[in-house]
């Protein structure tokens, strides 16, 4: 299973952190440095925090890059983004079509 990142990218090294959340480094994380990061919360649509984390104990495992994408077919959300985009259509379509055919047949 692929992991989805957004702007993959701009990063050296994606971690797991918990089950809610991916941290992204912009740089390797070398034992004794400060390295920033992004964490992203999956289950809320992606929102993201950036910060800095200072390594000093133990250097986190990068992910292997064959376990992450960009693509968003990977999002955890895209179900739900496919069933609110046919709601919508039902409601951009359907009903101006079965307004427009009402008008027509009291034309005739």
């Amino acid at each position: 299973m692929k992991v989805y990142v957004p702007d993959l990218e701009e990063y050296s090294c994606v971690t797991v952190k918990d089950s809610e959340t991916i941290r992204a480094y912009k740089e390797s994380p070398v034992e004794g440095s400060k390295t920033s990061y992004r964490d992203y919360f999956i289950h809320s649509d992606y929102y993201y925090v950036d910060g800095v984390e200072d390594i000093s104990n133990s250097v986190p495992v990068c992910l292997d890059t064959s376990m992450v994408t960009n693509e968003f077919y990977y999002r955890v959300d895209f179900p739900d983004i496919l069933i609110i985009l046919f709601i919508f259509s039902i409601f951009a379509f359907l009903i101006p079509i079965k307004v427009f055919i009402r008008l027509f047949r009291r034309f005739q």
